[in-house]
């Protein structure tokens, strides 16, 4: 018998198959249950079938495998965090026949004796997941934070302390120094202070790295306008963490421009300058000569298209939101782009994509424009608003018009970028067109990223083709 846990629309369309193939009086259909009524579902379960692509972290596997119920899958984000194959149960390529899927599932329950070694290995898997052993994890984490921030703290106090000793001395060295020059006739250029304790305004960094003309790596990156964890507003750390991914395109999100805040920069165009990169900004709040919003960095030319104002869905908002359409080139080849920060509500990021799916925005884009979407969509993959983003609403070349990168990149493994210091939930996105082939995905976390923002900036290398 099969048993399906759940409920949804879909359930009646379900239940016509099973009809179909004259199996229905052989498939319980439970409803939605909870607590108790579910933890007996799973027990009575000989093994777990989940054919799900889009499971972000894969929590009703660790649930199914702590009533010691061995899993089939497919391999995808959340499944492969939790499901090894042939140890805890099956885990199948993404793209696996629904023939393949069934073999799978009536092999596991023709061999008792598979089913029982698997089982005690999906406990064990089970086990990884206990509140105790993960809040303490976080726990060491915390602890090792605080106790790398004291290491800095220490070592910073230390550096005064030599600057503070040595100041008369370079002072007294000053001095002779202009003496000498009185009576030379030359006189020595005066003594440098360190700066910011003795590091340099432009850290070195890893150089460019040669890449094939159609090669480029894309960058969203909330910036929480230069403000770093540790209340600094730091747009030269922003620079170098940019700098140091060695971006093609770049979008961010939440920049100020001429804000007392933060201390009246253009961000943008400081990040811009710093990278050598061209700008185009899109405010979403203008208020007597201070801005913000987000925008763009790319190395080519770019050209605004448009800059659209958001619906808020009826609901108080903290802030507008804009989305930003503009192009560039990459080989003589014109590279759509759209980025956007949608809302913190439900509702408002709702009319917002119904906004964004609009002909005048991402509804409009045709077959043959090669498209990149991204940005802080304050949102995580699969849900009905994520769902509809890579949706079939406009077919391209036999594939939905846009695709998440962090889903088909090859061997990848989910990041998740919110928050910085501790990245729980994947709210940053790239999506891109199937002009784009996705070779890698990545979010670098170290002490400074960690640092630099509030979020993690996400990075995909791609390759332009015909």
């Amino acid at each position: 018998r099969a048993l399906i846990v759940g409920d949804g629309p879909s359930r009646e369309d379900m239940l016509k198959h099973f009809t179909a193939a004259g199996v229905a009086d052989r498939v319980i259909f439970t409803g939605k249950l909870s607590g108790r009524r579910l933890h007996d579902a799973y027990a009575v379960m000989t093994v777990f079938a989940f054919a799900s692509t889009s499971e972000t972290q894969g929590l009703v596997l660790a649930e199914a495998m702590a009533a010691a119920s061995p899993v089939v899958a497919l391999d995808a984000s959340g499944a492969r965090e939790v499901v090894t194959d042939r140890r805890n149960g099956r885990l199948l390529p993404a793209d696996a026949s629904a023939a393949i899927f069934a073999r799978a599932l009536l092999d596991l329950i023709a061999r008792p004796d598979r089913r029982e070694q698997w089982s005690q290995a999906a406990l064990k898997t089970a086990a990884t997941f206990d509140h105790r052993r993960t809040t303490a994890e976080l726990l060491h984490l915390y602890r090792e934070l605080i106790e790398t921030r004291r290491r800095e703290d220490r070592a910073d106090a230390t550096a005064h302390s030599i600057v503070h000793a040595l100041r008369p001395l370079l002072d007294r060295v000053a001095i002779e120094g202009g003496i000498i020059a009185d009576k030379s006739g030359h006189r020595p250029a005066p003594p440098r202070r360190p700066a910011h304790l003795g590091r340099s305004p432009r850290p070195v960094h890893r150089p460019r790295v040669a890449r094939p003309p159609s090669h480029l790596r894309v960058v969203t990156y909330n910036v929480h306008y230069c403000k770093g964890l540790d209340g600094r507003f730091a747009p030269e750390r922003i620079a170098r963490v940019l700098r140091d991914l060695d971006p093609d395109i770049v979008a961010l999100q939440e920049l100020d421009c001429g804000r007392p805040r933060s201390r009246g920069d253009d961000q943008l165009a400081y990040l811009g300058a710093e990278l050598g990169l061209q700008h185009v900004f899109c405010p979403s709040i203008e208020i007597d000569g201070e801005l913000y919003g987000h925008g763009l960095l790319a190395r080519g030319d770019l050209a605004i298209v448009q800059r659209a104002r958001l619906p808020d869905g009826g609901v108080p908002v903290i802030e507008p939101r804009d989305a930003l359409h503009a192009t560039t080139a990459i080989e003589g080849r014109e590279i759509a782009l759209y980025s956007t920060h949608l809302g913190l509500a439900h509702r408002e990021r709702v009319a917002q994509i119904d906004h964004l799916l609009q002909p005048d925005l991402l509804g409009g884009v045709i077959g043959d424009q090669a498209t990149i979407f991204f940005g802080d969509l304050n949102l995580v993959p699969g849900g009905q608003l994520y769902r509809r983003l890579v949706a079939k609403w406009q077919a391209a070349n036999g594939h939905a018009v846009l695709r998440d990168v962090q889903a088909h990149a090859p061997n990848h493994v989910a990041v998740k970028t919110f928050p910085s210091f501790l990245p729980l939930r994947q709210l940053d996105h790239i999506f891109v067109s199937p002009h784009f082939s996705i070779r890698q995905v990545f979010s670098p976390a170290n002490l400074l990223t960690r640092r630099a923002s509030d979020h993690l900036p996400l990075a995909a290398d791609l390759e332009l083709h015909d």
